[in-house]
């Protein structure tokens, strides 16, 4: 088997590495923001969504494209951000998130694709600790950055629903099981649970975790799409 190469080195490679809510990639949209060209690509729709919404609501929309398998916003924009399948393989600066999902069997392709072939001037892979031998072995010169989580996570066993405070996730599965659940809350906090799984609209997404932020929704039932990252503080 033929892997593909790239014609020339990136003038730089930085990896950002560690758990979620440690800034990792807060610190790399800024840099592309700065740069004011290339592609933020990430496994789902939705991370691909709240880099879109982050980096417009910076720029401005005219500067800022969205493009997956299910939508595409002003493709020819500087800044596109995308799912990893839709990345193209060349530009100013590539951040390619979630860089483990090289391993993974059914996808990891898109990602092997980008690492060994994509032709950027700058590259950032964001990631779990754990992607640290991908990474060197992809990029031997590579600059690696740990960062570390801005809250702690802490365990404090088992809670039932009528012990929930305002401002708590529950997480589920599936889309299924979300909303599932989300109807069970709902008998005992009517009207006031927000729902949240990768495949939901944009604008529906954004409709909810805004009535979660603001309060005008205690709970929120929720995949663990939080677990690859989505911006949800609470």
């Amino acid at each position: 088997m033929t892997l593909p190469t790239r014609r020339f080195e990136p003038e730089s490679v930085v990896a950002h590495l560690g758990p979620t809510n440690s800034g990792k990639t807060h610190t790399a949209l800024e840099f592309l923001a700065t740069s004011g060209r290339g592609v933020f690509a990430a496994p789902l729709r939705m991370l691909a969504q709240e880099a879109y919404r982050r980096l417009a609501a910076h720029l401005g929309e005219e500067r800022v494209g969205l493009v997956t398998g299910e939508e595409r916003v002003n493709e020819e924009a500087p800044i596109v951000c995308c799912t990893a399948e839709m990345a193209p393989l060349r530009g100013e600066v590539l951040v390619l998130d979630e860089v483990q999902w090289a391993d993974d069997e059914e996808r990891g392709s898109a990602w092997t694709r980008l690492l060994l072939a994509g032709e950027y001037r700058h590259i950032l892979v964001l990631g779990a600790v754990e992607a640290l031998p991908l990474v060197q072995n992809a990029f031997p010169q590579a600059e690696i950055r740990f960062f570390e989580r801005k809250a702690p996570l802490d365990w404090i066993g088992s809670v039932a629903f009528q012990s929930l405070r305002p401002g708590t996730v529950v997480v589920a599965f599936s889309r299924r099981a979300v909303l599932a659940l989300a109807g069970e809350l709902n008998r005992r906090y009517e009207g006031r649970v927000a729902v949240l799984y990768g495949a939901m609209p944009l604008g529906s997404r954004r409709v909810e975790i805004d009535r979660f932020l603001s309060g005008g929704a205690d709970l929120c039932a929720a995949t663990d799409v939080l677990g690859h990252g989505v911006n949800l503080p609470c």
